[in-house]
């Protein structure tokens, strides 16, 4: 980390892991995660919101778990190769 401006880009890449787990998770319609709060904020602004988000249609799910599998892999990847170089 011999430049500032890696660690702009390790926190950019790295914020990413947050929503990956809180918000796209909810999209697959598991019981237990996320916690019971972050389901509630999340249904509501889905049903007022944004109807496909909550409709829980096959193509939505594939996306969702597209997303799931290269994302955080990558995130981290990126992370790691910034910070050592």
């Amino acid at each position: 980390m011999d430049r500032k401006s890696d660690i702009i880009f390790l926190i950019f890449w790295m914020s990413f892991l947050i929503p990956i787990f809180l918000t796209d998770v909810y999209a697959l319609h598991l019981q237990s995660w996320p916690p019971l709060a972050i389901k509630q904020v999340m249904t509501s602004y889905s049903e007022a919101m944004d109807p496909v988000f909550a409709s829980g249609e096959l193509w939505h799910k594939v996306c969702v778990m597209i997303e799931l599998i290269v994302y955080p892999p990558y995130c981290l990847l990126a992370g790691h190769a910034i910070y050592h170089g």
